[in-house]
């Protein structure tokens, strides 16, 4: 009877453990899903996912403790309740997984951009984009003809698209609007009688300021930034020779600094971009052999040149904190082949790749490092895309059949550029393709 007692208690015992040991089977996580798991929504979309957890019998687990994590954050943050919350386009994985990480389960959220048709300017039809700022003013040249000389124009969400006045209105001479800052300042050229090119600003209201000075041939305005401080090129006199050279203007002196040429005072350069910092890039002939480099300048250094991954190429956009994007032909005495590079200060310059297909060519860069242009797709269309280093290369015309190109982004993400459109006016001179303006939004608006 004794032994029987002690068999019992001991049994007992083990049954009931510690008090503190693992979840009965029945209570524990064995198999989760999650819904929706692969979806495509607009940039600023809330995408709530919803879990069901299971045991090992299959039975329905209510109040489960659950992790959610997101691969890439930039593109989608994740609650602890499992809503995303869309912040960037590009791709992500969600993953919810119970308490101590297993077992999980994994999502594929895409976010794409909000894309906008922009009205054509007055008597254009075909367009070329240069610059755009967060509140979605954009600047560039119209066209009616190809051949027919430019004419500068802004769009805005308020007034659609405009052209802006001319220094010489009795004539259709050229003008241009290279750039815009956040408020709405706009730098570019316009042509005085006689054919001279001046560096010009306007404001979206209408008013407009010759920059031009004594002793310059042409001047023509590339990029501005908030401070006004404006990226300019001139043929400048000297030696009874015109010096093409790039400039910075300073709006508080009303002065241009020379920045010389990387092949020195007789060499010439041409700027591209302008950081908020001040620094400027562009391109100037390599002094070793003539080839057109990419160069960085900036006031304390002076101008250097941004070596490319190999070949030849041009810079196209700088941030302040020293990172320069451009285009580089990795075999110039070859056929043509553009290729995209990001270079880091102290660091070589990296490829940054392609939509698939053999090319790619970057036009412009916003101070988070964000890069634009286009890319020919393994297709062989030309798309405009969208880099950056933490989500990569992003296709801007995968929802459009048509080709498109990227031409600037704004510091928030608001990416300006064209599509191609076949139109079919009466008069022959006009039939053919045409660029038509648009832009993508590609980050959650504030």
């Amino acid at each position: 009877m004794r032994r029987s007692w002690i068999s019992f208690a001991i049994a007992f015992l083990w049954g009931c453990g510690d008090g503190g040991g693992t979840a009965p089977p029945r209570d524990r996580v064995a198999r989760l899903t999650i819904a929706p798991s692969d979806t495509a929504v607009l940039v600023g979309s809330d995408v709530p996912f919803r879990v069901t957890a299971y045991d090992a019998s299959g039975r329905v687990l209510a109040n489960a403790p659950l992790v959610f994590r997101s691969s890439i954050d930039d593109v989608a943050a994740v609650s602890s309740a499992g809503l995303a919350a869309t912040n960037a386009i590009g791709a992500t994985t969600i993953t919810v997984s119970a308490a101590g990480g297993s077992p999980s389960a994994t999502a594929q959220l895409r976010v794409t951009p909000i894309v906008l048709e922009l009205p054509l300017p007055p008597g254009a039809q075909h367009v070329e984009i240069y610059g755009v700022n967060d509140a979605r003013a954009v600047v560039g040249a119209g066209y009616l003809y190809s051949g027919d000389p430019p004419r500068a124009f802004a769009s805005t969400p308020s007034r659609g698209s405009f052209n802006l006045p001319l220094l010489n209105p009795s004539e259709p001479v050229p003008s241009q609007a290279r750039g815009v800052n956040a408020s709405g300042v706009i730098t570019g050229y316009a042509t005085r009688s006689g054919g001279f090119k001046r560096v010009v600003t306007w404001t979206l209201d209408g008013a407009m300021q010759d920059l031009g000075v004594a002793g310059f041939s042409q001047t023509y305005g590339i990029a501005i930034n908030n401070a006004g401080q404006i990226a300019a090129y001139g043929d400048a006199r000297d030696t009874q020779q015109y010096k093409e050279h790039a400039y910075l203007y300073d709006p508080t002196t009303r002065s241009y600094t020379d920045l010389g040429a990387l092949a020195g005072k007789e060499g010439v350069s041409q700027p591209r971009a302008i950081s908020e910092a001040g620094a400027i890039v562009g391109a100037s002939p390599r002094p070793s052999d003539g080839f057109l480099v990419g160069f960085l300048w900036t006031r304390g250094a002076g101008m250097r040149e941004i070596a490319p991954p190999q070949g030849i190429g041009t810079a196209v956009g700088v941030a302040s904190d020293g990172r320069v994007a451009g285009w580089y032909n990795p075999t110039p005495a070859a056929f043509p082949t553009s290729r995209g590079f990001l270079a880091k200060p102290n660091a070589s310059a990296v490829d940054i790749g392609t939509l698939g297909g053999a090319q790619t060519e970057p036009t412009g860069m916003n101070e988070r490092g964000e890069v634009v242009g286009w890319s020919h797709t393994s297709t062989g269309m030309r798309h405009a895309f969208l880099w950056s280093e933490s989500r990569g290369m992003v296709d801007l015309g995968g929802s459009l059949a048509l080709q498109t190109r990227a031409s600037a982004v704004s510091p928030a993400g608001i990416v300006a550029g064209t599509m191609d459109v076949t139109t079919d006016p009466p008069t022959p001179r006009q039939r053919g393709i045409h660029e038509r303006p648009m832009l993508w939004v590609t980050r959650r608006m504030q």
